[in-house]
């Protein structure tokens, strides 16, 4: 079993004594030798930056019918994973399932590598836990006779420091039984669905979470011990991609999809510049597109410039972090607590001013500019606040806090990876996925009490801006623009796919601009001189 260091005091109650649980030998009492295990199961695997649909068939035996007297021997289990995010394409699992002790062992290999997982026959279901290329991680199973048997939801929690994966296996008697994981630790729950009253529990550790389900949705908060957060799931979350299906597998939608069943047209993509080194922030207005690249800023015309060339404007910059433009002016922020400005001009180059130092270790990022006024995030330890001046300078009185993490409790700790104002709300991107929304009580304020978590992107989230009113992110690991409609972002959407790490977006009257960083180098960043401006031109 997989025993995972956990950082926060949610993971610790809610993961250790399950992960412990269900990799006991000696406390199955009644539920080793189940006889009655054979057919089809359906479920979720879980892991802190992928999520996939697990399709499983333990045989029958010729000789005996179901196997109920002996182990089933290798080979008489048989399955798919179809990673819905993270993991990518299609696992074909082997393995057995041992009927005197209620053990399942099963292992598959793609490009990415092995999976390993072990779980344990629970009154029927089937829960454990996996190894595989991309880290560790929990799954559970339900018996599935038909493909509507069961129904998946897929989404994430968020709170009290913690935030991570978070997916549920329902059957059509309301048994709900589920997996989440987050960056240090992953864990089992079980419960019901009793009409729209939704009942989660750690069994172990006595942490619960409540809920209420309204059309497909499923939403709550959750509580253990004193710290308390709120979690959202969607079937439409598990809709497995394409490429997936194409692969062989049946069990899941096309997520190219829209929610009435019908293919949405593809926008047209445009290249605006391509030769870049880990782009991973970009700023447009209706002249120009500002983007990072080698540790410099750069610009294009909106309607393209030559692969690997374009206009400096700031070079030699320590940890960039943030890029927005108001047309006039520039902002950027670099060595983890300077905002620097500059004003821009037709010709190419400016002088850097300092806007503000917020403080050391503040780390201020996600920089955006709305009438007149300069947002940013700042991340100082588990601090976070999102603060604001004026664009034409932080005079007497500024910066101000526009929300504070001290009261905004669903900030605590999390990482940040996008931030976006309307006139009535503000929205923030989290980087493991979750949007969360605050009201809006002015330009400069927000109601702390007001944010929920209002969808679920996939891990590695990150670039969000607004486009009349959707709102598109990038989708870093699943090579994709994801979009929904605020303020409820009830359906999520591919908008584009097949990018090379999405990393950032902005919007001008020319166009949507995607920063892509460019090919995976297997360490965390991007293979130099694969990055690239696209753009869907308006």
């Amino acid at each position: 079993m997989v025993q995972l260091r956990s950082l926060s005091l949610i993971a610790a109650l809610l993961t250790t004594p399950l992960l412990q649980h269900c990799g006991s030998s000696d406390d199955q009492g009644a539920e080793k030798g189940e006889s009655n295990v054979g057919g089809a199961y359906r479920g979720l695997l879980t892991g802190s930056a992928e999520t996939g649909v697990l399709d499983l068939v333990i045989s029958e035996s010729s000789e005996q019918g179901l196997l109920i007297t002996k182990a089933v021997t290798p080979g008489n289990v048989s399955g798919t994973i179809s990673f819905v995010s993270g993991g990518g394409g299609k696992v074909t699992l082997t393995g057995s399932f041992d009927a005197a002790t209620g053990k399942l062992t099963l292992t598959g290999t793609n490009g990415s590598g092995t999976y390993s997982l072990n779980g344990t026959s629970k009154g029927g279901s089937f829960e454990g836990d996996y190894s595989g290329p991309h880290g560790a991680g929990a799954f559970s199973l339900l018996p599935a006779t038909s493909s509507d048997a069961v129904t998946l939801y897929c989404g994430s929690y968020t709170g009290s420091g913690a935030m991570g994966v978070w997916n549920l296996v329902v059957d059509a008697a309301g048994t709900a039984t589920g997996s989440r994981c987050d960056a240090n630790s992953c864990g089992l729950l079980a419960g019901r669905i009793d009409g729209s009253d939704v009942t989660l529990n750690d069994r172990e550790a006595g942490a619960d979470a409540h809920g209420t389900k309204t059309e497909n949705r499923l939403s709550g908060t959750w509580t253990a011990h004193g710290v308390s957060g709120t979690w959202m799931l969607e079937p439409d979350a598990c809709n497995i991609p394409a490429e997936a299906v194409e692969d062989g597998s049946d069990a899941g939608a096309d997520a190219s999809t829209d929610a009435g069943g019908e293919h949405e047209t593809s926008p047209t993509l445009d290249t605006v510049v391509t030769g870049l080194t880990d782009t991973f922030a970009l700023a447009a207005d209706d002249a120009f597109v500002y983007f990072f690249t080698s540790g410099s800023i750069q610009r294009c015309p909106v309607s393209g410039c030559a692969s690997g060339t374009g206009e400096k404007m700031v070079d030699s910059l320590a940890v960039p972090s943030g890029l927005a433009t108001s047309g006039d002016a520039l902002f950027w922020t670099h060595d983890f607590s300077q905002i620097d400005t500059c004003q821009v001009t037709a010709d190419p180059g400016c002088t850097p001013q300092t806007f503000l130092n917020v403080g050391a270790s503040s780390y201020p990022s996600q920089l955006t500019v709305k009438k007149e006024r300069l947002y940013w995030i700042s991340q100082e330890g588990d601090t976070r606040r999102v603060q604001v001046c004026p664009t034409s300078g932080c005079s007497t009185g500024y910066p101000k806090t526009v929300l504070d993490s001290a009261s905004a409790t669903l900030l605590q700790g999390v990482g940040t990876s996008g931030l976006v104002l309307t006139e009535s709300d503000l929205f923030i991107q989290t980087f493991v996925g979750p949007i969360l929304r605050f009201k809006l009580t002015g330009p400069e304020s927000a109601d702390p009490a007001s944010g929920t978590m209002v969808a679920n992107g996939p891990y590695a989230s990150g670039g969000m801006a607004l486009d009349g009113s959707s709102l598109l992110w990038g989708a870093s690991v699943d090579g994709k623009v994801k979009k929904c409609e605020a303020p409820a972002c009830a359906t999520i959407s591919d908008y584009l796919t097949d990018l090379a790490s999405p990393s950032a977006i902005s919007v001008s009257a020319a166009g949507l601009f995607i920063a892509e960083r460019g090919t995976s180098n297997g360490q965390g960043g991007a293979v130099a001189n694969t990055g690239a401006v696209r753009v869907v031109r308006k």
